[in-house]
């Protein structure tokens, strides 16, 4: 990277294990993290993304959060091949820290 002619952003996808994620933004020079907690019920991926997204931005690292699922698997994400679709119907303000 060090020696790139144009601009390079690095991005992790579909980050699943809390301390996987913790381990990559304390040890690789990463831009993005896509936190995808999907195979959680709601409330608990909402909380799970809320306290990783605060360390994410702590160090000036974007996050992308995957706050619902589709139905079926997809191909390397974890534990969701028979869970049903979920629609998550809560955004986070960071802003004001609400929901709504």
């Amino acid at each position: 990277m060090k020696t790139a002619t144009v601009p390079l952003s690095l991005h992790i996808d579909h980050a699943q294990d809390v301390e996987h994620i913790r381990e990559i933004i304390a040890t690789l020079p990463v831009d993005s993290v896509m936190v995808d907690m999907s195979h959680y019920d709601e409330a608990e991926n909402l909380e799970k993304t809320r306290i990783l997204t605060k360390e994410c931005q702590d160090k000036g690292i974007a996050v992308e959060a995957e706050s619902g699922r589709i139905n079926g698997g997809e191909d390397g994400i974890a534990d969701t091949g028979d869970l049903e679709g979920m629609l998550c119907q809560t955004f986070w303000n960071a802003e004001t820290k609400s929901r709504y």
